[in-house]
């Protein structure tokens, strides 16, 4: 039997990246909040008619975790703080996009997410937002960190992808 990636595997492989790509800050935790998933052309043409409800459960998953990651419905006592600094998305809304492998270099069943946490631009002339990328793959079952990098360029751009071989 070949592998296929389901709608919960690619929930769980955005949750992991997220919590691979935390940006802690002074009072605060910065979160990617852009998600390119790509996906095995196979995998993506079985899902295409449910990947609305795939995005929709996987931003309610990110907004739990990061519910639960800040100790929400946990006792504490007036005046102390927590141990870690609120988690938060580094954009308003979680912005998933769910795309079919066109390069061919993902196996059934794999789950390549490319995350994106935007920090603030600069106030030079001529220069983009810079970006904080994690690219992980999630294959067997195990969720690997392919890179992480920082790029500048103009806020909204379409994703370069190609998996390091």
């Amino acid at each position: 039997m070949h592998a296929k990636a389901t709608g919960k595997d690619i929930i769980l492989a955005i949750l992991e990246n997220m919590r691979e790509s935390r940006e802690p800050l002074l009072y605060s935790t910065l979160v990617a909040s852009h998600y390119d998933v790509y996906l095995h052309k196979d995998d993506h043409e079985r899902l295409v008619g449910i990947l609305p409800k795939i995005r929709e459960e996987a931003r309610r998953a990110l907004k739990e975790e990061l519910a639960v990651s800040q100790g929400k419905g946990r006792f504490r006592l007036p005046g102390l703080r927590g141990g870690e600094p609120k988690a938060e998305p580094a954009d308003s809304d979680w912005h998933i996009q769910i795309h079919a492998d066109e390069d061919d270099e993902l196996a059934p069943g794999d789950i390549l997410i490319d995350s994106r946490l935007t920090l603030p631009p600069q106030d030079e002339y001529g220069t983009g937002a810079k970006t904080q990328r994690m690219v992980t793959v999630r294959s067997g079952g195990e969720t690997k960190r392919l890179r992480s990098f920082r790029e500048t360029g103009p806020s909204g751009s379409k994703p370069r992808r190609s998996l390091p071989m």
